[in-house]
């Protein structure tokens, strides 16, 4: 067998660990860990994917919240006209309450004095 050069044992031992985090990152164990000894443990697929949604819906949240304090802002000191879309900000929690006009409220008995 001929003694491969010292680049030619570069290129084999970058295909080996490339080949090796790919198998760990796709398929792996299948129960979400590598079973490698020092390496990160790999999330199983749904996991992967549930914080994929959890990572976007958090974002998305994130820029509503940019969004609706711009529109405080922007509309901060201007009179109210009939019809005008009203943002209520809670003064404790920061949230704001959202309106929607095609829908009558549902009454919660509990909460009525």
């Amino acid at each position: 067998t001929p003694i491969p050069s010292s680049s030619d044992s570069a290129t084999v031992a970058t295909a080996t660990v490339a080949s090796t985090s790919f198998s760990t990152q796709v398929g792996g164990s299948g129960g979400g860990t590598t079973g490698v000894p020092g390496q990160p443990e790999v999330p199983a697929i749904g996991e992967f994917e549930q914080q994929q949604h959890l990572e976007q819906a958090k974002s998305a949240a994130c820029a509503e919240n940019v969004d609706n304090m711009a529109e405080q802002r922007r509309n901060q000191g201007k009179r109210l006209r009939y019809g005008e879309i009203v943002q209520l900000r809670h003064q404790f929690t920061g949230k704001y309450i959202h309106v929607n006009t095609n829908q009558t409220s549902q009454c919660d008995k509990n909460n009525m004095l």
